[in-house]
């Protein structure tokens, strides 16, 4: 269920590298590695222009997402 939330939000947000990041999260736990893998590349594509992310949020973001890239291989 949380996975069509997930899914949901992106839709409603495209624009969002954190409702990306949730997906990425729900794929993860249910095991679909390459969708996990997508979310998380689009993720990192658009953190640089979201402007929900300040400056500070934005690195640590990042970081985090090519973490989780790594996790999704």
């Amino acid at each position: 269920d949380a996975l069509a939330i997930f899914q949901l939000n992106v839709w409603a947000h495209p624009q969002s590298a954190n409702a990306l990041d949730s997906l990425a999260d729900g794929y993860l736990s249910v095991g679909d590695k390459e969708n996990a893998k997508q979310s998380v590349e689009r993720a990192i594509a658009l953190a640089p222009d979201d402007p929900a992310l300040d400056p500070a949020a934005r690195g640590s973001f990042l970081s985090d997402e090519k973490a989780k890239l790594a996790q999704s291989k």
